[in-house]
């Protein structure tokens, strides 16, 4: 009888540890699946966009973005991220990667937009710290990036035409921004995409 007892509590040991075990893996299985379902981005209020002088189309937009609850810290180079850029409508624009470089907030000024951010004959986006700071590359807790997308002339969408961006990162699910332009555009102003 004694004999018994022993066997079946060092069965029922084993069987409790392999549980155990079991319910620690499938664990570990769901925490990788949402860290990889859910993006380490997000958007951190209203998407903006600056009316070209003519007030037929937008000349950039610009996305606030910080890091998710609960994510890591990100490397902004861009190296390790990109910025896939499509627009359909009237203007069709297809771009897998424009993204170019990173400034701190003390590099980047309103006045000295069109030397800092060259858009050449392709959308160029650059991101821009918030933050002045900010002297690394990198996206901590409690910092702020703007994500600046600057248009290319002649290829400015227009009212009603569908902006969609996409930030992919090393890790987690890319980011899609999609915004359509309005159907008034006041010359020269800036305007919120929402």
């Amino acid at each position: 009888m004694i004999a018994f007892v022993v066997v079946a509590a060092a069965l029922a040991f084993v069987v409790l540890n392999m549980g155990m075990f079991t319910t620690q893996r499938a664990r570990e299985t769901i925490n990788t699946g949402l860290a990889h379902a859910s993006s380490v981005l997000e958007v951190d209020g209203s998407i903006t966009a600056l009316v070209n002088s003519n007030g037929n189309g937008v000349e950039l937009i610009s996305i606030p973005l910080r890091l998710a609850p609960g994510k890591d810290n990100i490397d902004l180079n861009p190296e390790k991220l990109t910025v896939a850029l499509f627009v359909t409508g009237t203007t069709s624009l297809a771009y897998e990667n424009i993204y170019s470089k990173v400034m701190s907030g003390s590099d980047f000024s309103l006045s000295s937009l069109n030397t800092t951010i060259e858009a050449g004959s392709s959308p160029n986006a650059t991101m821009v710290f918030v933050i002045e700071r900010v002297e690394d590359t990198v996206l901590s807790y409690g910092e702020k990036v703007l994500l600046i997308i600057k248009f290319p002339e002649g290829s400015h969408p227009a009212p009603y035409d569908n902006i969609r961006v996409e930030i992919r990162t090393p890790d987690g699910a890319p980011l899609t921004v999609e915004r359509v332009v309005p159907a008034i555009l006041p010359s020269g102003q800036a305007v919120s995409l929402g």
